[in-house]
């Protein structure tokens, strides 16, 4: 049974390779599917990673209403706030950006040390996220092979390195980077649909199995104290919403997926509406799954695992299978575009100024100074990963999918104040201000790692 597991794992990364390359056709059909606004609309949900596929139901059974503020900020910023992201998509669109680190650099005068500041702060944030997703990835082969997550490292490796020849395959084929990169956009789009399918299905199996048993020993299992209202006026709760909203805007692989992909209007006036809908149906389905879980299963089950629990106990292959692929695309796209995303901002912000600065005009127009540049984003992304590795090796295994995201974006956080800055400033921000925006915000950023110490 583990190797039909390792097989069908193997076949859902070939399956991505295939779409990605008919995405990269030059057909008509390929070119009008893969630049639908649908497809735009549903690459963003890689915003919904192992966090919110298996964390938020986790987070949902332990502190209640608690998970809703990762979807909550998304929805109200897209439905209340997208002017934001409508300009930032306009002046990126005329200054030709290819990164938030490029975007904060150009929009405060290119000073050297401002990209790699941005770049620092974004690679302490999705390193270790990317780790939980290998760590999710581990844990998910794991249950359904019935083995002790610590033998699945060779697992993990392997899914590392098919990644890793997926993100270099499909994201270093051109030079530049506002290039729209159709397959690879096609699949994280397959990707995003599928795993919506997959959450959906564990929530019908859920809400049928709990219909099967008394309401009496329902209300024995589950703990309905911590579904508490209050908790929608708490500060740990709205805090961690705006969090939320400011990531969608700063993290590397939504930036890049938001903004640097984005076509024509059509695309983005479709997202205003379809990418809210798509994080309400997960917001939705999570407190049944939640509820389902607590009333079946043990206290000794870990609450993260309640969407495998429930493919197990189904005894249906079909819905196994699903639901193993669906934690699978819930992963795999993150740690494709947040690779790829911060392999271009290594490459294009740090790297090549300074060979840039060292090479003649003539050896920058040689062919193979191009392909210089596509050699070192493959070899940051290798770096990438090999960190994520090893973070995941030596520390994920004990720290919380949801301790982690928040962690995560409290870190990327700190670059809103120099976004909207860059922004809105009527006058060009001068170097003073963004110390002291950013200097307000590293005050406040601590202060909510503190609550959330407090609260994991």
């Amino acid at each position: 049974m583990t190797v039909f597991w390792i097989l069908l794992a193997i076949l859902y990364v070939l399956g991505l390779f295939w779409i990605a390359i008919w995405g990269d056709k030059e057909s008509p059909t390929a070119k009008k599917l893969t630049r639908h606004p649908l497809v735009y609309s549903l690459s963003l949900a890689i915003y919904c990673t192992a966090w919110t596929f298996y964390g938020s139901i986790g987070e949902a059974t332990r502190s209640g209403w608690s998970y809703l503020p990762i979807l909550l900020g998304p929805i109200l910023l897209y439905l209340f706030a997208f002017p934001i992201l409508r300009k930032m998509i306009t002046v990126s669109r005329k200054q030709n950006i290819t990164s938030i680190a490029d975007f904060i650099s150009s929009r405060y005068g290119k000073r050297p040390m401002t990209a790699p500041l941005v770049i620092l702060i974004s690679m302490l944030a999705v390193i270790p996220y990317i780790a939980l997703q290998l760590k999710a990835i581990g844990s998910n082969f794991a249950l359904f092979v019935n083995q002790d997550e610590s033998s699945t490292g060779i697992v993990v490796l392997i899914a590392t390195i098919l990644i890793g020849v997926f993100a270099m395959l499909f994201g270093t084929r051109k030079v530049e980077v506002t290039e729209y990169r159709s397959g690879m956009m096609l699949a994280i789009g397959a990707e995003s649909l599928f795993k919506l399918i997959a959450i959906v299905a564990v929530g019908l199996v859920a809400i049928l199995m709990t219909q099967e048993r008394d309401i009496t020993e329902i209300s024995q299992n589950v703990d309905f104290a911590v579904w508490n209202p209050e908790q929608f006026l708490s500060f740990s709760f709205l805090m961690q919403t705006f969090m939320s909203a400011a990531a969608v805007i700063c993290l590397p692989r939504q930036f890049h997926v938001t903004v640097v992909d984005h076509q024509n209007d059509r695309q983005s006036n479709m997202a205003r509406l379809l990418f809210p809908l798509y994080l309400l149906i997960f917001a939705a389905i999570i407190p049944p799954i939640a509820i389902a879980g607590q009333s079946l299963f043990s206290a000794d089950i870990n609450p993260d695992t309640y969407v495998i629990q429930f493919a197990l106990v189904s005894d249906n292959l079909p819905l196994q299978i699903l639901i193993f692929l669906g934690g699978m695309s819930a992963t795999t796209a993150m740690i494709i575009i947040a690779t790829f995303a911060l392999s271009i901002m290594i490459s294009n912000d740090v790297i090549l100024p300074l060979m840039l600065a060292r090479a003649s005009a003539q050896q920058q127009a040689l062919p193979l100074y191009r392909r210089r540049i596509l050699t070192i984003r493959r070899l940051a992304m290798i770096g990438i990963l090999v960190l994520s590795f090893l973070y995941y090796q030596k520390l994920a295994n004990n720290e919380s999918l949801a301790g982690t995201g928040v962690l995560a974006f409290s870190l990327v956080l700190q670059l809103m104040p120099a976004v909207l800055g860059g922004l809105y400033w009527r006058t060009r921000p001068c170097a003073r201000r963004l110390y002291w925006a950013n200097t307000g915000f590293f005050v406040l950023g601590f202060a909510n790692d503190a609550t959330i110490n407090r609260q994991y």
